[in-house]
C-alpha cells in the first residue's frame, strides 16, 4: 500500500478503560484499497465474548513510528511491523479482531501500561489463538519443506532408523535447506523478551512465515529433537565425516525452554522466577525493566502478588526487589545473574549482588552457565538460606563461611564462542573462525594443566590423584548422566582434547594463511583425513564432552587456593578473591573485599558463582562451628 498524506488529520486519543480486567481489541473491517479500524472494549471473563487473535511478533530495531493507522479521520501513529501484519491480517469480506500491543495499550500513558502489561498473560490465554509472526523470507518454502522432512523422520520407529536417517545424510552447514531452517532458527522474533509469555500463556500458537503457516504443536518437537544431546538425537543421525551441521545452539535451547515451560504451564505447574529469569537470561528488550515484568506474570511471583508492574519505579528498585524476592524462594540461583561483571557501569554504587538484567542480556554468548542449576550441588549440606536485607538498602547480609583465598588462576581469557561456526567448507571464513576458537578452548585445558602439576601435590587433600582432581573440577565433576562423574569421563576429557588438538591443528595448516599451493580436492581429502572416520556414536561422545567443557569453563577459570583446593572462578576473578560457602547455597561464591571500609565494617562484592573441589557436597560442615555474617555491597 502506498503512503498517502495524513498531515491534516487530528491525532487519535485513547479513551480509558474503566471496567476491571477488560482491555482493547483492534477491530479491522474489510478493506479493498484502505485500512479502516477502530477500538473496542472487551471484557476478559465476559461467557459470550467474541474470539480474537493475539498477535506475537518483534517491534523492530527501532520503536520509530513510521506507519499511521486512520480511526474514523483521527490518526495513530505505529511500528511499521504492526502495520504490515494489520495489512496482512485485514479481510476482503470480513471483520477481525485482533490483539497487539503496540495499538492496544496507550504507550503514552504510564497507568494505562501498568494496567494492560498486569494482564498481558490473560489476554493471550484468552485468545482464539496466538500468531507468531515471523516476516518474510526468501527461502521459507524450503525452511517449511524440511521442517515436514523432520517430523515425518522423528516420527518413525526406532526400527526404521536407517529409513529414516536416508533423507538426513549429508546435510551439513551449507545446504540449502539447513541453511534457510537455521535462518528461521535465527530470526530476530525468537531473543525477543515479551514472546515468552505470549507462548507460554497461549492454548493454541500458529506459526507465520513468509505467508506460509505452520502449527506450534509440530514445530517444538523438532526443535526438541535438534537440542538434545542423545545418540538417537536428530543431529546424531547426520553424516559427520561431510561435517556436522550445527544448530544455532542459543536459538534452539532458548525455543526448547519456551516449550517446556508451556508444557508445564498448561499442567498448572507455574516456575518460580528466579529459573526463568535464568533460562531466558539473553533477551533483547528496549525497555530495562521488561526484563522483570515480562516474566512476573507466568511465574509463580503473580500467585504472591509480587513485582506487579510499575514503569514509575526506577530499574535498580525492581531488580533489587526480584532478587530479594528470589532469595527467599529459591535459595541462590538467582546469584548465578550476578557478580561485579553484572552491574551497570553508569550507576557507580549498583549493588554487586543485583545483576542488571539489561547488560546480562547482552552477553550472548559470554553468558556463564549457571553453576547452581547444573548438577545436584549441595555445598552447604541441607541448610536453608539466612538472609537480612534493610528495605531500600542496597546491602544484603547472608550468613555463611568464608573458606579460602585465591592464589593463583589461569590467564587465558574464555574462547570466544561467538566464532564458532561449525566446519563447512573449506577455507571458509566460518571454518577458520571454528578453527580459532577450538584451539582457544585446547590451550586453555594445557595451561590448566600445567598450573595444577605445578600448584599441587601429587594426591589431593581428599585421597584422589591430582589428575583426578583436576579432570573432576575441569567438568564440575558432572557427566551427562551422572554426579560425580564416571571414572571413565577423565579418560574422555584427554581424549577429547587431544583429538580437538589433531584434528584442528590439521584443519588449521589446510585453512591457513594460503601459502600452500593445494588444489580443492587435497584440501578435502587432507580434511577428511584428520577428521576420520567417525562413527555416529564417537561424534556423540565428542560432542558431550566438549557441551560438558563449554558449560563449566566456558566463562571461567581454574584457580588454586592458599590451602591448596582447586576450584573454579569466574572469570573476572584475582588472586586475593576469597572462596565462600552461604549457608543454602548450593555453590560457593567467589567474593572481593570491598574496597574503601574501616576497621570491623569488612563487605564484600560478589564476583559471581564458582566450584570448590571436595566442598561440593556439605564437608565444610562437619569442620566448622558457627556462621560469620557476610556483608554484600
Amino acid at each position: 500500500m502506498g503512503p498517502y498524506p495524513e498531515e491534516h488529520k487530528p491525532r487519535y486519543e485513547y479513551q480509558p478503560i474503566t471496567a476491571p480486567n477488560t482491555v482493547r481489541l483492534l477491530k479491522i473491517e474489510p478493506r479493498l484499497f484502505r485500512l479502516r479500524c477502530s477500538l473496542v472494549e472487551h471484557h476478559l471473563d465476559a461467557k459470550d465474548a467474541a474470539p480474537f487473535d493475539a498477535i506475537s511478533y518483534r517491534w523492530g530495531a527501532s520503536s520509530e513510528k513510521t506507519k499511521v493507522l486512520d480511526f474514523g479521520g483521527k490518526i495513530l501513529p505505529i511500528p511499521a511491523s504492526a502495520h504490515e501484519i494489520i495489512w496482512n491480517r485485514a479481510s476482503l469480506w470480513r471483520t477481525r479482531l485482533m490483539w497487539i500491543d503496540a495499538i492496544c495499550i496507550d504507550q503514552e500513558d504510564q497507568n494505562d501500561k501498568n494496567q494492560q502489561v498486569g494482564l498481558m498473560r490473560d489476554i493471550y490465554n484468552k485468545a482464539d489463538r496466538t500468531i507468531v509472526w515471523l516476516g518474510e523470507a526468501p527461502d521459507v518454502v524450503l525452511a517449511f519443506n524440511f521442517l515436514n522432512e523432520m517430523l515425518v523422520q522423528i516420527n518413525l520407529s526406532k526400527d526404521n532408523l536407517e529409513l529414516a536417517t536416508m533423507g538426513l545424510k549429508r546435510i551439513n552447514d551449507a545446504n540449502p535447506k539447513w541453511a534457510a531452517l537455521k535462518r528461521m532458527l535465527e530470526n530476530p522474533y525468537w531473543s525477543r523478551v515479551w514472546i515468552v509469555q505470549e507462548i507460554v500463556a497461549s492454548r493454541k500458537v500458529h506459526i507465520r512465515y513468509g505467508g506460509l503457516w505452520f502449527d506450534w504443536d509440530l514445530f517444538a518437537p523438532i526443535v526438541k529433537e535438534l537440542y538434545t544431546d542423545s545418540s538417537s538425537g536428530l543431529l546424531q543421525k547426520l553424516d559427520l565425516a561431510e561435517g556436522m551441521a550445527t544448530p544455532p545452539f542459543l536459538a534452539v535451547h532458548r525455543i526448547h525452554s519456551i516449550e517446556s515451560m508451556r508444557a508445564d504451564y498448561q499442567t498448572g505447574v507455574r516456575w518460580a522466577l528466579a529459573p526463568v529469569l535464568i533460562n531466558f537470561a539473553v533477551s533483547q528488550s528496549t525497555l530495562d525493566k521488561d526484563h522483570i515484568f515480562a516474566f512476573q506474570g507466568i511465574s509463580s511471583a503473580v500467585e504472591d502478588g509480587a513485582l506487579t508492574p510499575d514503569y514509575g519505579k526506577p530499574a535498580l528498585d525492581i531488580f533489587r526487589e526480584a532478587v530479594l524476592y528470589s532469595l527467599h524462594r529459591s535459595r541462590f540461583m538467582i546469584l548465578s545473574m550476578a557478580g561485579m561483571s553484572h552491574t551497570r557501569a553508569s550507576v557507580p554504587d549498583w549493588p554487586s549482588w543485583v545483576p542488571d538484567f539489561q547488560a546480562v542480556s547482552g552477553l550472548e554468548p559470554q553468558l556463564a552457565t549457571a553453576l547452581h542449576t547444573y548438577a545436584p550441588y549441595r555445598a552447604s549440606g541441607i541448610c536453608w538460606p539466612i538472609v537480612f536485607a534493610p528495605e531500600g538498602s542496597n546491602e544484603v547480609t547472608i550468613r555463611g563461611f568464608v573458606v579460602d583465598e585465591i592464589v593463583a588462576l589461569t590467564q587465558l581469557p574464555p574462547p570466544d564462542r561467538s566464532l564458532w561456526r561449525g566446519f563447512g567448507e573449506v577455507h571458509s571464513e566460518d571454518e577458520k573462525a571454528s578453527v580459532t576458537m577450538v584451539l582457544q578452548d585446547v590451550g586453555r585445558f594445557r595451561e590448566a594443566q600445567e598450573l595444577v602439576e605445578s600448584r599441587l601435590p601429587p594426591t589431593y587433600f581428599n585421597g584422589q590423584t591430582r589428575w583426578d582432581a583436576f579432570w573432576r573440577t575441569y567438568l564440575g565433576n558432572k557427566s551427562t548422566t551422572s554426579y560425580p562423574a564416571e571414572d571413565d569421563y577423565g579418560d574422555r576429557l584427554r581424549g577429547f582434547m587431544d583429538t580437538q588438538e589433531r584434528v584442528i591443528l590439521a584443519l588449521a595448516f589446510i585453512v591457513g594463511d594460503g601459502h600452500l599451493k593445494l588444489s580443492k580436492e587435497q584440501c578435502h581429502n587432507l580434511r577428511q583425513a584428520a577428521l576420520g572416520d567417525r562413527k555416529v556414536t564417537d561424534a556423540a561422545n565428542t560432542s558431550h564432552i566438549g557441551l560438558l567443557v563449554g558449560c563449566t569453563m566456558g566463562q571461567r577459570r581454574v584457580a588454586v587456593t592458599r590451602k591448596g583446593f582447586l576450584a573454579l572462578a569466574p572469570k573476572d576473578a584475582r588472586e586475593g578473591d576469597l572462596v565462600s560457602i552461604f549457608a543454602g547455597g548450593k555453590v560457593p561464591y567467589v567474593l572481593r573485599r570491598a574496597a574503601g571500609q574501616g576497621a570491623g565494617t569488612e563487605k564484600y562484592r560478589l564476583v559471581g558463582e564458582g566450584y570448590l573441589h571436595g566442598f561440593m557436597d556439605g564437608e565444610i560442615w562437619a569442620s566448622q562451628v558457627g556462621l560469620q555474617e557476610i556483608v554484600l555491597v
